[in-house]
Order: C-alpha cells, then sequence, then structure tokens
C-alpha cells in the first residue's frame, strides 16, 4: 500500500545545544532558539551555492530573581500553561534548580535527606501555582494541592540531573576537554566533584553500559525535531505549518494517522521545509510508516511486532497506539497461513 502525499525527502535539522538540555529532560533559554538550520534557498534550486546561516552563540541559562504569578496550570502535565513566560521557561528553570542544589555525582534524588524539600521550595519560590495556600503551609510539599504539581516536578529534576550528567560526559570522554573548560559553563561543578565524576565516566562498567545504551539508541525510529519544549511545544508550531501545506494543496502525509499518539511520534519525525515545501524526514521513519500502513489496513484487533531498523520493534494495539515493544509482550501472532496463535504476556 502506498501512503498518499507529498514527497518526503530525507533531511535533518541540526541543533547545537551548548548547555541546553536535550528532551529526556530538555532545557533550552527562554526566547532564544539553539542551533541553526542549513536553508537551501531558490539559489540552491538553480544550481548556486548557499551560505548556511551562522550559528548564534547560545547564552548560559540563569536562575529567575523575580517569582512568576501561574494563572494556568496544564492537566494532562501539571506544567504551567499560562503566562507564556511561565510556560516557556519552566524546564530551564528545572534545571537550573538542579544545578545550584544537587552535585554531579548525585543519584536518586528523593532518596537524599532533604533533597526533595530543598528542590521543591525553590521551585515554589520562582512560580506561585493557583490554589497555592503559602498561609497554612509554608513547605509546599505538604501543601496537598500541589501534590500532582510536585510529583511531576520531580520526575522532571530526575531527568534534568540525568541529561546535565549526559552533556557534561560528553564534553569529558568525547572531546576531551579539561576541568578548566567544563567548568565556564557549569560553574558548580567542584575541581573534587569534577574528579569523581571523571573516573565514574571512565570506569570499565560505564564503558560497557554506554555501548549497550547506544546501540539501544540505534533502535529508535530516528531523531525527532521536538526541541526542549517536547511535543506541546511544537503542536502549535505543527498545526500553523498544516495550514501553510492544505493552502498550496499539498495533502497531509499522515492523514491515515488519527490516533493522537500514532501522529505525535510520526510527526516529531517529519520537518516541514518554509523553500522547498516539503515535508522532510528520513530512511527509518519512511520505512516505519510503510509497515504501519500495511498493519493499519489489517485492521484485526491484536498487538503485532514490527521491526523497522532491526531489531528495532514497536507494538501497535487498535486502542491504545504505538508503544515500547519492551511495555508489552506479543499477545497474539499471525501465522503465514493468516492464522492467529496466542503466544501468552
Amino acid at each position: 500500500m502506498l501512503l498518499l502525499g507529498p514527497p518526503v525527502v530525507s533531511g535533518t535539522e541540526t541543533d547545537t545545544q551548548t548547555g541546553a538540555e536535550t528532551e529526556t529532560g530538555a532545557e533550552t533559554q527562554t526566547g532564544i532558539e539553539t542551533g541553526a538550520e542549513t536553508e537551501t534557498g531558490t539559489a540552491s534550486e538553480s544550481g548556486a551555492g548557499v551560505e548556511p546561516k551562522a550559528k548564534r552563540q547560545r547564552l548560559p541559562n540563569k536562575l529567575r530573581t523575580t517569582r512568576l504569578v501561574v494563572t494556568e496550570v496544564d492537566d494532562g502535565n501539571f506544567e504551567p500553561n499560562a503566562p507564556e513566560e511561565a510556560r516557556a521557561c519552566y524546564r530551564n528553570q528545572i534545571g537550573c534548580i538542579v544545578r545550584i542544589t544537587a552535585t554531579i555525582n548525585d543519584e536518586k534524588l528523593q532518596k537524599i535527606d532533604n533533597m526533595r524539600p530543598s528542590l521543591l521550595k525553590k521551585l515554589h519560590q520562582i512560580f506561585l501555582f493557583p490554589g497555592r495556600n503559602e498561609k497554612d503551609y509554608k513547605d509546599p510539599d505538604k501543601d496537598l494541592t500541589m501534590k500532582k504539581i510536585n510529583k511531576h516536578a520531580m520526575t522532571k529534576f530526575s531527568d534534568a540531573l540525568a541529561a546535565w550528567k549526559t552533556r557534561v560526559k560528553a564534553r569529558i570522554i568525547d572531546k576531551n576537554e579539561p576541568y578548566s573548560e567544563i567548568v565556564k559553563d557549569n560553574p558548580t561543578i567542584t575541581p573534587d566533584h569534577f574528579e569523581i565524576f571523571k573516573a565514574a565516566c571512565e570506569a570499565e562498567a560505564a564503558k560497557k553500559k554506554s555501548k549497550y545504551m547506544k546501540g539501544l539508541q540505534q533502535r529508535n525510529i530516528g531523531c525527532h525535531h521536538l526541541r526542549s519544549r517536547g511535543y506541546g511545544g511544537k503542536r502549535s508550531i505543527w498545526a500553523k505549518e498544516d495550514v501553510e501545506a492544505a493552502s498550496l494543496g499539498i495533502p497531509d502525509p499522515l492523514a491515515e494517522f488519527t490516533v493522537p499518539q500514532e501522529r505525535d511520534v510520526l510527526r516529531a519525525r517529519h520537518r516541514w521545509d518554509p523553500v522547498k515545501k516539503v515535508f522532510e524526514t528520513n530512511a527509518v521513519t519512511t520505512e516505519f510508516i510503510r509497515l504501519l500502513v500495511i498493519l493499519v489496513s489489517d485492521q484485526f484487533d491484536c498487538t503485532l511486532v514490527i521491526f523497522v531498523n532491526d531489531p528495532c520493534a514497536f507494538c501497535r494495539e487498535s486502542s491504545t497506539g504505538l508503544r515500547p515493544k519492551a511495555t508489552r509482550r506479543l499477545r497474539r501472532r499471525r501465522s503465514p497461513s493468516g492464522t492467529l496463535h496466542s503466544t501468552g504476556r
């Protein structure tokens, strides 16, 4: 089965995130876009070379000194929705708080004495959430109206700590940078903490784990273009791009995928080129879509495993959309003759 839509070509979007946290815990300086995109204009189409845009040096993240009054909180992720300033800088401030409160060698923040109350206190000093009862509860962790907000914030703190470690480790192992260079962007790392962290990164067990995790990373269905704000920050941009494509008479290449989770995963791996007026993606995502379209056309209610970039695998259930293979075992399989066989969970 062919997937109807505009021409989809291989392409990548180049991001430079100096000191920015990536989307397992991503943070970006408020109001500043990181990296630079290489644009090919009409001159490129005619054969003439076009110089790529110069990369802008990203300013370091800074902890706010003024408080923001949050007027609206998202019902799904319990992060600020309004005002815009609070929504845009929330994860940025999460990262800043972690780096001034925890050390780069810390593990499992919630198990460290006084770490949770310290992190949450600083968060609520920056953001005044609706319903916060400061009169009766000086400690925000004891305010029951803040329970879901605090729980989500602690998850983001852990993500930010992991992302911080990943960035510093890459500079130590991949770039072989000394402490004198790393401390310029990470002033809270002391020489003693740096030496402990460096030794841990260079240990054989760490190298073995890193190799294993990189192998898992290669199973992903291509790099996404979400940036630091995730799906929530991109949906409004996607809507504008889809309107532009529709105005040009270009059909939606993902029109068949109506399950929100499926569509988000696939849309995050497409990029609208405002010059060429096409959706760009990579070969792995294109192959995944091809196999998923075949699956959709079968229309039978069972869980299937699709191998895209062997041994990359995803499951699809008629009611839940895409899920990693590890989250649910194959329940039934279809034999070459078309018969479904139960395999258990």
